[in-house]
C-alpha cells in the first residue's frame, strides 16, 4: 500500500506521486513549479504482527 501525505499525516495531491518496489523508495513530483523548492524525503514504515 501506497500513501503520500504530507508532515502531520495529510494526504497530498495528486502531484505527487510515492512508490517503494525492490526496497527502493521514491517521489516524483509531477510538473514542478518555484513553489516545490525545498527538502523531499521518503519514509517507509513495515507492520509486522507479533
Amino acid at each position: 500500500m501506497n500513501n503520500t501525505t504530507s508532515n502531520g499525516g495529510e494526504r497530498t495531491s495528486p502531484h505527487f506521486e510515492a512508490s517503494w518496489r525492490d526496497n527502493t523508495s521514491r517521489l516524483v513530483v509531477n510538473s514542478i513549479r518555484a513553489e516545490d523548492d525545498g527538502i523531499y524525503f521518503t519514509q517507509n514504515h513495515r507492520m509486522t504482527e507479533l
